[in-house]
């Protein structure tokens, strides 16, 4: 992804992506996002359609989960669309778009957020996907969704035990 004044995803130290850039560029930030087509148009994560792919076929239900600006009219008919176009029609058909990721039924929820609002009570398990903003987390975390990491994945959702789990979880500095 290519650098827009000085930032890259990799050098990004906020989740909320108008938070990376400087006070003076937040309203040419939010005017990029809100744009129609802007979620449409988002790369995929390298390697994420095969891992998905990866999960089903081990039996795994997989439930997309995302949230949505509020007040951006087409967020989620263009997220929609993306998954669609980007991941394939069954996880399209089952994609869940909320603010509360909290309320969805699952084992798992793999997040980049490192908080999600109400984790402690929710049904899932929190697997961080890691960013350069939330490297502070130690929770449970997956780096890439690259060959070797899909398996590992595979298998520590397959033993079910935290302490076992051999995913990334050093903090980075």
């Amino acid at each position: 992804m290519k650098e827009r004044h000085g930032v890259t995803p990799e050098s990004r130290t906020h989740r909320y992506i108008k938070e990376a850039y400087p006070d003076h560029l937040h309203d040419e930030v939010e005017e990029i996002y809100y744009e129609e087509g802007f979620f449409e148009s988002l790369s995929t994560i390298q390697g994420a359609p095969r891992a998905l792919r990866a999960l089903q076929r081990n039996g795994y239900n997989i439930t997309l989960c995302s949230s949505y600006l509020t007040d951006h009219r087409t967020t989620v008919h263009e997220k929609h669309e993306w998954i669609e176009d980007n991941i394939g029609e069954r996880c399209a058909k089952g994609a869940v778009f909320t603010r509360r990721k909290d309320k969805v039924r699952g084992d798992y929820l793999i997040d980049d957020k490192p908080n999600p609002r109400g984790e402690n009570q929710a049904a899932w398990q929190h697997i961080l996907f890691d960013q350069p903003y939330n490297r502070e987390s130690t929770k449970p975390r997956v780096s890439r969704w690259r060959p070797g990491s899909i398996e590992t994945l595979i298998g520590y959702l397959t033993d079910n035990q935290v302490s076992r789990m051999p995913l990334e979880t050093t903090r980075h500095a």
